[in-house]
């Protein structure tokens, strides 16, 4: 059945966890941005999923065991509960917010195997951790390799004890070991996933791990050909384990640099996934793989009218929840049309988040009767991505502003070519800050239209009051 979650948006969960904007979904599960209550709000992400009484119970006792769980390449869950939006009942669960993900990055460019190498080692960490508590990933796939808080994260939300029944894993998936279409998890089921992520991640193309035939020019480098080849062994007895894939890795590692045949065939390019960033963007590697390149720092322009420069480090220019998936939040595909002009408008990965780039300026138009623009904040395109762009790419967005000046709700007027820029733009938008109007003597809400202009050269920003 397939669901309207974006209609959502707006609503309160348990008078709790407002909707905020809606990242992504399938027909099983939906996630929006959130924040949890307290002294300092936090951003957090929710994601919603049917709830079906012969499975709420366990579902909900796996997330309150998952979130007692503490581990520096695991994404946090914060809190569980159900609810009930429009009549339909539901289960969430209130998760750490991860900014990019790893199949925002492969449909643009594969990754080197210097940067899969880095990817692996937290990735291996975590899941030894994993199955040392007898647990199993069970949907470790790209959009489930996130980065989050300067660390890569996988996601948490799907953990199963090793042995247990997969009849509540959702919706089938291409990285599924063959044992999982049995009911059967086991830790060498993440080890196949763990396989065809690799091969993905260097190849940009799921591998046929049957009939493999009509090879590609390219091979895959050692030691990643013999891991993958030991991974994706059908039986799992066969497999290799965390610790054998951990030791592959190792560079005097004897089994290192053991050749292998392993080939990626053309007809594999039919299981090619395509991740649709309906919560989130297009991310550049190095906000995968390391603190170290995870802090591009575009600086602030005074002024209404600003044109930046684009960051010219070799950071920006590489870059992982939406924050779904963010959690693996989404699993739906993009329209044949959507992903041609995302692709036309960012043929690179580029970095979905950073601090704000943010200035005090003077208002652009409108008097005290409109209030002023105290802060705003560029949207953040690391040069590989503004590279792609030919003239000029114009977004407007219309913000709702509350009387203490920030910004409650961003609606697009103009959502120009590209989801990625779209997002960088929106996500800019949430951060501005103003000096409210005054009606009789009091501070009042507003409305703005804020203007961006994304060139190859810079970004123009520019902003009016909204017409009532």
């Amino acid at each position: 059945m397939t669901r309207d979650w974006k209609q959502w948006e707006g609503q309160i969960v348990n008078n709790t966890f407002p909707l905020r904007q809606y990242l992504g979904g399938s027909t099983h599960s939906a996630v929006f941005l959130t924040e949890r209550r307290g002294r300092e709000p936090q951003r957090t992400v929710i994601k919603l999923i049917p709830a079906h009484p012969a499975t709420a119970g366990v579902q909900l006792s796996r997330w309150e065991a998952t979130a007692k769980l503490s581990h520096p390449h695991l994404l946090r869950l914060f809190e569980t509960g159900s609810c009930q939006l429009d009549k339909v009942v539901l289960l969430y669960v209130v998760m750490e917010y991860a900014e990019d993900n790893l199949a925002q990055i492969l449909p643009h460019r594969a990754l080197s195997p210097e940067e899969v190498r880095d990817l692996l080692k937290p990735a291996l960490d975590a899941l030894t951790f994993l199955h040392g508590k007898s647990l199993v990933h069970s949907r470790l796939k790209p959009s489930n390799v996130m980065a989050a808080q300067d660390q890569l994260k996988l996601s948490s939300d799907s953990l199963f004890r090793s042995g247990d029944p997969a009849g509540s894993l959702g919706p089938a998936s291409a990285y599924d070991a063959p044992e999982a279409a049995t009911g059967n998890i086991l830790p060498a089921s993440d080890t196949w996933s763990l396989g065809m992520t690799l091969m993905e991640a260097l190849t940009q193309r799921l591998p046929a791990v049957e009939g493999m035939t009509e090879p590609l020019p390219e091979t895959v480098p050692a030691p990643f050909m013999g891991i993958a080849h030991c991974c994706l062994r059908r039986d799992p007895q066969r497999r290799c384990t965390v610790a054998d894939i951990a030791t592959r890795l190792q560079p005097n590692s004897s089994t290192s640099q053991q050749p292998s045949t392993l080939r990626i065939p053309a007809a594999a390019a039919k299981w090619r996934y395509v991740f649709v960033a309906a919560v989130v963007v297009l991310v550049a590697v190095a906000l995968l793989i390391g603190p170290k390149l995870l802090n591009p720092r575009p600086d602030a322009h005074p002024g209404s009218s600003v044109s930046s420069q684009p960051p010219a480090s070799p950071d920006a220019q590489n870059a992982p929840p939406m924050p779904e998936p963010m959690a693996g939040a989404t699993e739906a595909k993009p329209s044949p049309r959507k992903q041609h002009d995302e692709h036309q408008s960012s043929k690179a990965a580029a970095p979905l988040r950073a601090p704000a780039v943010a200035a005090a300026i003077t208002p652009s138009a409108g008097g005290t009767d409109h209030g002023k623009v105290l802060q705003q904040v560029e949207p953040v395109v690391s040069k590989s991505a503004r590279n792609t762009i030919s003239g000029t790419i114009r977004i407007r967005v219309k913000v709702a502003v509350d009387a203490a000046g920030n910004v409650e709700h961003v609606t697009f007027v103009t959502e120009g070519p590209s989801k990625y820029f779209a997002r960088q733009a929106m996500q800019a938008a949430q951060q501005w800050k103003f000096a409210p109007p005054q009606v009789n003597g009091q501070a009042a809400p507003s409305a703005w239209i804020l203007h961006f202009g994304l060139r190859k050269s810079g970004t123009e920003v520019d902003s009016e009051p909204a017409k009532p």
